[in-house]
């Protein structure tokens, strides 16, 4: 990864960031936690317009080896802006950092809660032992909002259920994505969750974190195994289109298509450049 993504600067931690096993000898610069003064003469490119890349993100796609996916500012903004809206967002928020740096879903638990003056979250290090831990840590530090994988989700409601354990009761909104969602894990869900919101979210990493979301009225029965991907986010379509590229009507089976700016600059090529 970074042979392609070639990078100015690193932030790193310790000794780790000379090792030679990880390709770091050609990188122009370091910098260490314990030594800043390294990095003293670096500045930022400005200005920066919405076609500039804000990230790059790496993911396997189909062929195995790590693709980077640039993302621009304008994209990132769209969805930024979008899931304060989406997810009620508020000042006196607290939002669950969860997700590893390297997955794009750290943007959806950062940078909403900041540009509102909401509070981020730090999760430990070490990922929670049990479900219990995870409960009693978002209770003790008020989170309000949490984003978790579907995985982790579906593991949780189990737990919960088997439990009867009750939720946090400072949480309020949950949001999961990352694969798709067992609309019995949600039955079972809606039971346990009272007032808590719950809404499933779906994206790949070339269109910007999440596309499209989907929160379940109240009475809402789910018609099928799997929890629908719902609507798109603003300024972006969803289209489902046969072989030839053309729209399908509901019900039929294609190819999903995403136009609008959630959509990527492109990936990374050998050049540095989308």
């Amino acid at each position: 990864m970074l042979d392609v993504a070639e990078p100015d600067l690193v932030v790193a931690d310790g000794a780790a960031i000379v090792s030679p096993h990880v390709g770091l000898a050609d990188l122009a610069e370091y910098l260490r936690r314990d030594d800043a003064s390294e990095a003293s003469g670096f500045t930022p490119v400005t200005p920066i317009s919405g076609d500039d890349p804000a990230y790059v993100v790496f993911t396997s796609g189909s062929s195995g080896s790590p693709k980077g996916v640039v993302v621009g500012h304008e994209s990132m903004a769209n969805f930024v802006h979008s899931a304060v809206a989406t997810y009620h967002l508020e000042q006196d928020d607290r939002v669950l950092q969860f997700a590893s740096p390297g997955f794009d879903t750290f943007i959806e638990e950062v940078l909403p809660a900041l540009i509102i003056g909401a509070t981020v979250v730090l999760r430990p290090t070490d990922l929670y032992p049990t479900f219990e831990e995870f409960e009693r840590d978002l209770e003790d530090r008020r989170v309000t909002f949490a984003s978790l994988p579907t995985s982790w989700w579906h593991a949780w409601v189990d737990d919960l259920e088997g439990s009867r354990r009750q939720l946090p009761g400072s949480l309020r909104v949950v949001v999961v994505g990352g694969e798709a969602a067992r609309a019995s894990a949600w039955r079972a869900w809606s039971r346990l969750a009272g007032e808590v919101r719950w809404i499933n979210s779906y994206g790949p990493s070339e269109a910007t974190v999440v596309v499209s979301t989907f929160e379940p009225p109240s009475g809402y029965r789910p018609s099928s195994h799997w929890m629908p991907l719902g609507r798109p986010i603003p300024n972006t379509t969803l289209t489902v289109v046969d072989p030839a590229g053309q729209p399908l009507p509901p019900r039929l089976v294609g190819e999903l298509v995403i136009e609008g700016d959630a959509v990527a600059l492109g990936y990374l090529g050998a050049d540095g450049h989308a």
